[in-house]
C-alpha cells in the first residue's frame, strides 16, 4: 500500500479498506502447501483497498494455518455518523 501512497495512486485521507476475514477447511493444495493434514482449518483473509473514487487499487488474499497465525488490526480510524 506504501508504493501505491508513494505514486499518488492512492490517498490515504480518503481511501478505504473493506476486509473480510473468515475460516474453513483448507482445500488439497492449500494443505500441501501449508504441511496441513487434510481437513484442517485455516483462517482467510481478503483485503481490497478502494481509492476515492471506490475504484479497487489492491487485492489481498491471505490463507494462513490457523494454530500459527492471528489477524491484528490497530488504530483505525472511526467515521463520524
Amino acid at each position: 500500500m506504501a508504493a501505491l501512497i508513494a505514486a499518488n495512486v492512492l490517498d490515504p485521507a480518503t481511501a478505504r479498506v473493506r476486509e473480510l476475514i473468515g475460516a474453513r477447511t483448507a482445500t488439497k493444495d492449500e494443505a500441501d502447501a501449508l504441511r496441513l493434514r487434510p481437513g484442517v482449518s485455516v483462517l482467510t483473509a481478503e483485503r481490497v483497498t478502494q481509492d476515492g473514487e471506490a475504484q479497487p487499487v489492491e487485492l489481498l488474499h491471505r490463507v494462513a494455518n490457523a494454530r500459527r497465525i492471528r489477524f491484528q488490526t490497530n488504530d483505525l480510524p472511526l467515521k463520524s455518523l
